[in-house]
């Protein structure tokens, strides 16, 4: 079943329901037969800000003043021994080794859990590390598109947990409406948010979001799995698209692809996730696992590429915003960088 929002102003949004069955033999008409739990699976295209190009933050300044003295004096006492002095060595960025720059990031088996309908510790580094996955999976060339690997990404950037961002996922997740948060800009940044530096942002912080929920008539409060499946939706649209300029109306070739494209926006920096239960009647006839991811600064912004593309593998990182001097699993970061949780 398809079904689709009225658009505001600069947006495009399009819900897609996916019936699925845990048996065989499921009739039409989006009504589950009481002999088999069904499920359904839906989600929804992310915001495309269109008139925000200079909201991101991650403009660094192109040139740092150095404290070097600029005069030597032109004689010295013969009577005072002269001496050279010391000079302090700049620090130098950290460089990875070359294994690490180019090995794709790993999560692993996850552990996470779901409490009282909120992630967990554990849970939320999981969603943060699978994001990262998937942008280093980008970044190395290794994610297949429509009709071939995509090409490797030359400024691909390490997200970081942001709580506020979580917090007003968290927020517009429990109210278990179907459409996007048009708030959730101006909730961010009554929250004092920071830039990627953690520097205080002198501005406004464009914000992202993707949406997604998968529903059981076996469920009565949040699940992981459904949580992870709604992510897995997510990326699995990278598909169906073939890289390139990104245009709202298009539908990235074959289908949609808005919330792959949020999730792989090389000026994104940072994610903050939240899921709830929504009860039948809510946002589908049975009960189903609501996932809410925010980002900042926002993607998809029209007729501009996701990155930067590179031709060959060692080109990762090298258009590296000023500051991100760590190259790691493909990902651009500053040395001081952390996880955020």
């Amino acid at each position: 079943m398809f079904k689709s929002a009225p658009p505001s102003k600069h947006l495009l949004l399009s819900l897609t329901l996916m019936v699925l069955t845990m048996l065989a033999g499921c009739g039409g008409g989006g009504q589950a037969p009481t002999s088999a739990p069904t499920q359904e699976a839906a989600q929804e295209p992310t915001s495309e800000p269109t008139t925000q190009p200079g909201a991101n933050p991650t403009d660094e300044p192109t040139s740092i003043p150095t404290s070097i003295p600029t005069s030597i004096p032109t004689s010295i006492p013969t009577s005072i021994p002269t001496s050279t002095p010391s000079v302090t060595p700049t620090p130098e960025p950290t460089v990875e080794p070359e294994t690490e720059k180019t090995t794709q990031l790993d999560c692993g088996v996850d552990n996470g859990r779901i409490t009282s309908n909120h992630l967990d510790d554990t849970a939320k580094a999981y969603i943060l590390c699978k994001h990262n996955e998937t942008r280093s999976q980008i970044a190395l060339g290794n994610f297949p598109g429509l009709y071939a690997n995509f090409d490797v990404a030359t400024d691909m950037k390490r997200l970081q947990w942001d709580t506020n961002l979580e917090q007003v996922a968290q927020t517009y997740a429990n109210q278990c409406e179907w459409q996007h948060n048009p708030n959730r800009q101006a909730e961010y940044n009554l929250l004092s948010p920071t830039d990627i530096h953690n520097n205080p942002i002198n501005g406004t912080e464009s914000v992202g979001e993707n949406l997604a929920y998968w529903g059981s008539s076996n469920i009565t409060s949040a699940s992981w799995e459904f949580t992870l499946n709604g992510y897995d939706a997510w990326v699995e649209e990278g598909n169906h698209y073939a890289i390139g300029d990104y245009y709202v109306n298009d539908f990235c070739d074959t289908d949609a692809c808005g919330h792959f494209t949020q999730v792989v926006w090389a000026n994104t920096y940072k994610v903050g996730c939240a899921v709830n239960y929504c009860g039948a009647g809510t946002l589908a006839s049975i009960g189903a696992t609501y996932l809410v991811c925010n980002y900042a600064s926002a993607g998809n912004y029209v007729s501009e590429r996701p990155y930067e593309t590179g031709d060959i593998i060692e080109e990762v990182c090298s258009t590296a915003d000023s500051g991100q001097t760590v190259c790691r699993n493909g990902l651009t970061a500053s040395s001081g960088y952390a996880p955020g949780i």
